[in-house]
């Protein structure tokens, strides 16, 4: 049985050590932290973003036979559902979902050019023929696999004909799509979930391990996905909406704006960060004296994501707003003093930022 970190930062902090017994115990609180990221966190989120993804394929199943108003709409709260559980999630991306394209495959974002969409576009506009199977559909575009392009078959111009018999062909590519998400959705589940396979190469670090080789890596890994996370919210989810000025905004850029889960995926995102950070434990690693900083990230993180769920409406709607405008800023300036505090005040108090930046990935 584990013994709990609290049990071990006590041992650790109670009695005058020598240096290197105080190393042995920093290594094992850092390796308690890493178990405990896993089982507690990687493990359950993609075991959530599985079940999610599996209830979405039924659904989008029955929405193809018969169609109906209620089976549409039904089929549209599980894509949500689906969206938001990949987005607790969708902070880690080392491990499994780095290979195969997986991470693409599921959400090919952002689109900065258009091109997933305009694929997409030219299927359900009848220029391009749909995929008849799985197989073909995983042999063509990622943009043509994931979140996105089953967000736009479902909620996207023309949609509303999915819930009578006059678009079968775009309800069966919805069902194919539907069920590559979750084909991927499994494979990370099991991979992370399997004793002997990738979750026991993270949790044992070692000469020897080809993922992994000290405890000091598996910090970085582990820190790096907390300020990777800031960093994309803040630079891709939201600076990418805003122009130079309010008219040449882009709100149409906000991530599952026609689900209408744009910052409730924010919100997400951002939970997965906190649920990181807290669950595993990561402020116990610091110094008794320099722990403020860790619970000054779970405050300032606490407030980002009360402030995004506060947000009510359409992205558009928002940046037209001056209160809902000033909020986006705010929830921008946040997210700067919680990367300053992770990549720098953090990174420094446990010895990390000598040479070393995680904003560059380095």
């Amino acid at each position: 049985m584990r013994r709990p970190l609290l049990a071990l930062l006590i041992v650790a902090g109670a009695f005058p050590v020598p240096a290197e017994a105080a190393r042995r115990s920093t290594s094992a609180i850092v390796s308690e932290i890493m178990i405990r990221a896993i089982e507690d966190f990687i493990q359950p989120g993609y075991q959530r973003f599985h079940l999610a993804s599996g209830e979405l394929t039924a659904d989008v199943e029955r929405l193809c036979a018969p169609p109906s108003d209620k089976a549409l709409q039904k089929a549209r709260a599980a894509f949500s559902k689906t969206a938001v559980a990949w987005s607790h999630i969708e902070i880690v991306r080392f491990g499994p979902v780095a290979g195969e394209n997986r991470y693409e495959r599921i959400l090919f974002y952002p689109d900065r050019r258009g091109v997933g969409l305009k694929q997409v576009q030219s299927l359900v506009n009848g220029f391009e023929p749909y995929p008849q199977t799985l197989a073909e559909l995983q042999g063509k575009s990622v943009a043509l696999q994931g979140l996105p392009a089953l967000e736009y078959a479902l909620s996207g111009t023309g949609a509303e004909a999915l819930a009578s018999t006059e678009s079968s062909d775009r309800c069966h590519y919805a069902q194919l799509v539907a069920n590559n998400i979750q084909s991927i959705a499994r494979e990370l589940d099991e991979a992370w979930a399997d004793p002997e396979g990738v979750s026991r190469l993270w949790m044992n670090p070692g000469s020897d391990n080809p993922v992994i080789r000290d405890n000091r890596e598996a910090l970085v890994e582990l820190l790096g996905v907390v300020v990777h996370g800031i960093e994309m919210i803040r630079d891709i989810r939201l600076r990418g909406l805003f122009g130079e000025t309010p008219e040449s905004d882009r709100p149409n850029a906000a991530i599952y704006r026609r689900a209408g889960v744009t910052f409730a995926s924010i919100a997400a995102n951002l939970q997965g960060i906190q649920s990181l950070f807290e669950t595993a434990g990561m402020t116990l690693v610091l110094a008794p004296e320099e722990r403020e900083i860790g619970y000054r990230i779970s405050e300032e993180l606490a407030g980002a994501i009360a402030l995004t769920q506060s947000l009510d409406g359409a992205p558009s709607d928002l940046m037209h707003s001056p209160e809902g405008r000033a909020n986006l800023e705010e929830l921008r300036d946040r997210l700067a003093r919680i990367k300053t505090l992770t990549n720098e005040d953090y990174g420094n108090a446990v010895g990390l930022t000598a040479g070393f930046s995680f904003a560059d990935g380095d």
